[in-house]
């Protein structure tokens, strides 16, 4: 870096400089004209089976010239800031199309591959002509019934509630499935949630982490676990790493689903399909 915080490299002996913000944009959009991104599936388990529910679907963004990938939340939040996320968000859904146009007879359509989803913003459905878009997607693919969703953070619904409620009504004949990423209660409650047409909460990995060393934290999930299913919320957890804390969510009711590196790491699409067509294998939660 020179002394304006600014990044110095060398292509060729060309030297360049730019801004942080700058340098990413440059690298997103790169990556978009080249189709070129790293895709990776973190996998979904169910916690009653244990079997393989679905995933969720990671990009990863690298400087070709330095090999270093750039932090998902980092190049997220510039392209929000350029309004660029309905490009990579449709470029996701394409890929999500080709898993499906590829695999959808003997995976998708079997049972053994429920759903994908992806992570997406306000910025998203605020683009006017995103209903046409999306649609089109959704009518080419023909995607079953639920194996697309959409994760949304918490607070961010929570500043757009009139947006997300009109959003949830308009693709509900596309069997799109919303889900509240980040949970922690401290924006929304389970009423408020359900109110505005999603049925599914990701608890917030930084409360699930400590739950095996902290009983307040503990506590905190069997609580909401207790609220959501008074509000006929689906849970999931997330951030799991250690087996004792399989051991003290294998006893909360209305936890449908599970993730974290305890089960598996983000993996290559190649490798998930793998996994997918020789899964049925239980993962055993004791």
């Amino acid at each position: 870096k020179d002394m304006n915080n600014n990044l110095i490299f060398r292509d060729e002996n060309i030297i360049r400089t730019q801004n942080r913000e700058s340098y990413i944009l440059s690298l997103l959009n790169d990556s978009f004209n080249k189709r070129s991104f790293d895709i990776r599936i973190l996998p979904l388990i169910k916690k009653k089976s244990g079997s393989l529910f679905g995933g969720e679907i990671l990009l990863r963004l690298e400087d070709s010239l330095t090999n270093i990938f750039i932090d998902a939340y980092e190049f997220i939040d510039v392209a929000i800031k350029n309004n660029k996320m309905n490009l990579f968000t449709n470029l996701i859904i394409e890929q999500i199309g080709k898993i499906y146009s590829t695999y959808g007879q003997t995976l998708c359509r079997n049972g053994c591959l429920d759903r994908l989803s992806i992570n997406v913003d306000s910025s998203y459905f605020n683009d006017g002509n995103f209903i046409n878009e999306i649609g089109g997607l959704l009518t080419s693919y023909n995607f079953n019934k639920g194996f697309l969703a959409f994760e949304v953070n918490e607070q961010d619904i929570s500043n757009h509630k009139e947006l997300f409620k009109e959003v949830i009504k308009k693709l509900s004949s596309y069997s799109v499935n919303f889900i509240v990423d980040q949970f922690s209660g401290k924006f929304m409650s389970f009423n408020d949630i359900k109110r505005l047409g999603f049925d599914e909460v990701k608890i917030d990995r930084n409360i699930i982490k400590d739950i095996d060393i902290d009983p307040v934290k503990l506590n905190e999930v069997k609580e909401m676990c207790n609220d959501a299913k008074d509000a006929q919320i689906k849970i999931s957890v997330i951030g799991i790493e250690r087996k004792e804390q399989i051991g003290l969510l294998k006893d909360i009711d209305n936890i449908e689903f599970m993730q974290g590196y305890y089960f598996y790491k983000p993996l290559e699409v190649d490798e998930f399909i793998s996994l997918v067509k020789t899964f049925n294998l239980k993962i055993p939660l004791n």
